[in-house]
């Protein structure tokens, strides 16, 4: 993974416009839920969170043409979105419908059928000032009908 590439890609990254609604292993994942009865919100596994230290809020970075979601406790970018994290020694959640729509958006996420998707192809880095990243992969796991899938890299 080319660490510089990506370094440039978040410095160059301008923030969106939110809607108005407003180590790889098997124990890192990101989930995103999006469901009308059960609210809409981002999940960190407890993994991911202690990985790069996430306690009460959480720095998150789209970098749309990369297919990655960047995530620290404290990102030294511009374009960042920060979110607020509840949860006690398990996993994190930042209970934001915003964030949910703009992920959905931005990433062209098919949640047909669906409500939640999880996502596990997740790289932990360090950044040059020596900063925890956590790089999430996303993609589209159930692309409409007539669509080619996206497939996790």
């Amino acid at each position: 993974m080319d660490m510089k590439k990506i370094e440039a890609a978040a410095k160059a990254a301008k923030l969106s416009q939110l809607p108005a609604s407003t180590f790889r292993t098997s124990n890192l994942s990101f989930n995103i839920v999006n469901s009308k009865r059960n609210g809409k919100r981002v999940k960190f596994s407890k993994g991911l969170a202690q990985a790069v230290d996430l306690t009460d809020s959480a720095d998150m970075l789209l970098l749309k043409e990369e297919g990655l979601l960047m995530v620290a406790k404290k990102l030294p970018y511009e374009a960042t979105y920060p979110v607020l994290l509840k949860g006690e020694d398990e996993a994190k959640i930042a209970y934001n419908t915003g964030m949910v729509a703009l992920l959905t958006q931005m990433f062209d996420l098919n949640f047909t059928g669906h409500t939640s998707m999880s996502f596990s192809d997740i790289d932990i880095e360090k950044l040059e000032d020596g900063t925890l990243v956590a790089l999430v992969h996303i993609y589209n796991k159930y692309p409409a009908e007539g669509e080619a899938p996206n497939q996790e890299q």
